[in-house]
């Protein structure tokens, strides 16, 4: 069925599939509304997992910014969700937590790869 990965058990373990670049896209226009630190402070939490702990963002993120200004951002445009449990959040589809994760990645072969040329 469209839109359906078919994934034979033994490649469940060995196989990244990305995500279709109409769905990438999508969610990269709801993510550029967004500010570059906010952005940052969300990939820092797709890195955690779909689920995260504002604590453990406080904690690591290097910059100055005002943390939880930007998660306010990102709760106001629906990209998170807060979690049951004060403190927690979530993101709205795994796709976004992916799509982020996925952008890390290309970032960092970007970074690299004057070093290979």
């Amino acid at each position: 069925a469209e839109g359906v990965f078919d994934i034979g058990r033994s490649d469940l373990n060995n196989t990244i599939h990305r995500i279709p670049d109409g769905i990438r896209d999508a969610i990269g226009r709801r993510l550029n509304r967004l500010s570059v630190e906010c952005n940052e402070v969300l990939a820092l939490a797709a890195v955690i997992g779909n689920e995260f702990n504002i604590e453990v963002i406080l904690r690591v993120q290097a910059s100055e910014v005002n943390v939880l200004e930007l998660i306010e951002s990102a709760l106001a445009t629906g990209i998170i969700d807060e979690s049951d449990e004060p403190g927690w959040y979530r993101f709205n589809h795994a796709l976004t937590q992916r799509t982020l994760i996925e952008e890390l990645s290309t970032a960092s072969l970007d970074s690299h790869s004057n070093e290979y040329t």
